[in-house]
């Protein structure tokens, strides 16, 4: 399926609510998208909440963009939709056979451009999900909810003074990074998912990254990251695909590596995120990874009392023209997931 002169329906930072509002058959046994199915897009604008400034909570502040979207999977024999991915055909506007596009995996350009779904691409993630070339209602939500990267309760940071557990870093230590020497930690936040979250929600899963996975002794042991959570690959396959040494990608969308996957955990996780000054490249477990990424996603994702403690720390958040500088380049999932890919095919390592 070829999707010519796409470009993103607002940017990184504009939150959007979908609403099932019409034909809402069987709503208890229906978990995905599909055809017949209506659905209401609407916008929200802070300026015109006049309660408490939440999203999520209530009506103000939201205003209807399209009020009848239905789901057409059928389109090009089927590549409507996937696993990660559906079409909606805008019905009551003028001209008609417009489309609206929504794919969990985000990085839409708002600079129109060309976008190919293959047949090969409707099942998405073949290592997360049910891959049944439907996009579910449960991975929506999961987009949504844990976007920002984090590490597990256990997870051994480079420090000034050696490796710290990450639940026993404080504010304000310092801690080793890839490209600015030590820097002080400004803000650390944690999040506890039960067992019975996890078992309904399996993107919210953490990922296993094990002892050797991502090259030689890296990481030294065994990483458990949440699945956003973004690991440095450095390969001449990296070069090739996006021209520079090093990039910065999803574990989630390295699950096809051996040695990398997602964890089945019947007893809960605890996330921790860690915020510097800017976007770092860190020690864990042996393995460099990424610190929270002020990106709008993430912060929009986070509890309403960590984003006001963040935006007190860094009040040009608050700008919606502001964007923070990324630490590397920040590859999409489905670049991503071709990447690992090429490693394979070329058993190469995703660090050398």
């Amino acid at each position: 399926m070829v999707v010519k002169n796409a470009a993103a329906l607002g940017d990184s930072s504009t939150i959007y609510r979908l609403t099932w509002t019409g034909n809402v058959n069987n709503p208890d046994t229906t978990d995905e998208f599909s055809n017949g199915q209506q659905w209401t897009l609407s916008v929200y604008n802070p300026a015109t909440d006049t309660g408490d400034q939440d999203p999520e909570n209530g009506q103000d502040g939201w205003t209807v963009v399209y009020d009848r979207l239905v789901p057409k999977g059928d389109l090009v024999s089927g590549l409507g939709d996937g696993d990660e991915y559906t079409v909606f055909e805008i019905q009551g506007v003028s001209p008609s056979g417009q489309h609206l596009l929504y794919d969990i995996n985000g990085g839409l350009s708002t600079i129109p451009t060309t976008l190919t779904y293959l047949e090969t691409d409707e099942n998405g993630d073949p290592n997360v999900g049910d891959n049944d070339g439907k996009l579910d209602f449960s991975d929506t939500t999961a987009s949504y909810t844990v976007i920002f990267p984090c590490f597990v309760r256990g997870t051994m940071i480079d420090t000034a003074d050696g490796p710290c557990l990450v639940e026993e870093l404080p504010v304000g230590g310092l801690v080793k990074t890839a490209d600015n020497g030590l820097q002080p930690i400004r803000w650390i936040g944690s999040r506890k998912l039960p067992a019975d979250i996890l078992a309904k929600n399996e993107k919210m899963r953490p990922i296993r990254i094990r002892k050797h996975a991502l090259g030689a002794d890296i990481p030294s042991q065994d990483l458990l990251v949440s699945p956003q959570h973004r690991v440095l690959v450095r390969s001449r396959i990296a070069q090739k695909m996006f021209n520079t040494d090093e990039i910065l990608v999803a574990a989630k969308h390295l699950c096809q590596i051996e040695g990398i996957d997602v964890v089945d955990n019947d007893m809960g996780v605890e996330y921790f995120h860690v915020l510097f000054d800017r976007h770092e490249v860190i020690n864990s477990n042996g393995a460099q990874t990424e610190s929270l990424y002020t990106g709008p996603e993430a912060i929009n994702s986070l509890s309403t009392a960590a984003r006001e403690e963040i935006f007190e720390i860094f009040p040009e958040l608050l700008d919606r023209d502001y964007t923070p500088m990324s630490a590397r380049y920040l590859a999409s999932g489905r670049t991503s997931r071709k990447l690992a890919v090429r490693h394979i095919q070329n058993a190469k390592a995703l660090v050398s």
